[in-house]
């Protein structure tokens, strides 16, 4: 009798948490629509929220007398589950390099996946969801070297050209893709041997997961950056530069060297909260790569630490 009574308290239970992640992805959806014109990381949101409150629309059919029980059905809903693995690694991408993501490439990556899942509904076959769940876990271990790799380029590049790092950095982004790691993982496991327990962590994981999500993408500023996922900058870790221009005296010393000076101690330019190399190279008067040159060279620091040991000397003399 208790058996019973705590197999159906947990069964309502797996219901409610199943509604309140529905819910959350319509509201959380709805919300990202009236800001997804912003720019391109928040209009790729709005479709992956509204593609994870399809698959939690969908999940409605166990409510049918059955359905939870049949072996074939269940692994095939769970096989389009697996979607998501592809549909958020992009989301992630997206961050890295904006536009990078389009329709060939989005194919090109969630097609395994939608293969496996028709293959599991024409011969109905559970092996192709075993399948799934394997490869759900080599798309995990490549999408965490790539985001390990390309976002410390990236946040590099950010301090070889800004002295304000705030909304910009992608260090939330390497905790972010382990924890989606560890999320396929726990997939994995649940689904391997399914449970109402197992379902009430899945759902409450996914809403806490895409819940900090949305915080740090809605307040995230995108930067153009070189293509730091290009096979290249993957596995060799460059990045195309621009070609630099002359800017050496005939004894290989930077010409730009006294200005620089000047600006930073006379004129204080480091004053400005949100100075970037650019506006910084302007006022020098030579171009991105050679200061960005002399500062790693010459002085062995970059742009962001090299700005700020100005600021922090000013806050020190206050």
């Amino acid at each position: 009798m208790l058996d019973n009574n705590i197999s159906e308290f947990m069964e309502n239970l797996a219901h409610f948490t199943h509604g309140m992640a529905f819910m959350f992805f319509v509201i959380v959806s709805l919300e990202l629509y009236l800001m997804k014109n912003r720019n391109s990381l928040l209009k790729l949101f709005f479709w992956v929220v509204l593609f994870w409150a399809f698959l939690e629309l969908k999940d409605v059919v166990y409510l049918v007398d059955g359905l939870w029980n049949h072996s074939i059905w269940d692994k095939l809903n769970l096989s389009i589950d697996t979607w998501s693995v592809p549909v958020t690694i992009l989301f992630m991408f997206e961050v890295l390099s904006p536009r990078w993501i389009n329709w060939k490439r989005a194919l090109a990556v969630s097609s395994p996946f939608v293969l496996l899942t028709a293959l599991h509904a024409i011969l109905r076959n559970p092996f192709f969801f075993k399948i799934s769940l394997m490869l759900s876990l080599v798309y995990g271990i490549m999408a965490m070297f790539i985001v390990f790799r390309a976002s410390k380029k990236y946040d590099q590049y950010l301090k070889d050209n800004f002295s304000n790092l705030e909304h910009l950095t992608v260090r939330w982004l390497r905790v972010f893709i382990a924890i989606f790691f560890l999320g396929i993982v726990v997939f994995g496991v649940t689904n391997w041997q399914i449970s109402w327990l197992g379902d009430v962590f899945f759902y409450l994981f996914i809403i806490s997961f895409w819940g900090f999500f949305y915080v740090y993408s809605k307040r995230h500023i995108l930067v153009e950056a070189p293509d730091l996922l290009s096979f290249k900058a993957i596995i060799t870790g460059e990045t195309p530069l621009p070609e630099p221009s002359n800017n050496k005296t005939p004894n290989g010393n930077f010409v730009f060297t006294k200005k620089l000076a000047q600006l930073m101690e006379t004129d204080q330019l480091y004053l400005n909260p949100t100075l970037t190399i650019v506006e910084l190279t302007n006022a020098v008067g030579t171009n991105r790569t050679y200061l960005s040159d002399y500062l790693h060279k010459e002085l062995n620091t970059n742009f962001y630490d090299y700005i700020n040991s100005f600021r922090i000397q000013k806050a020190c003399e206050m």
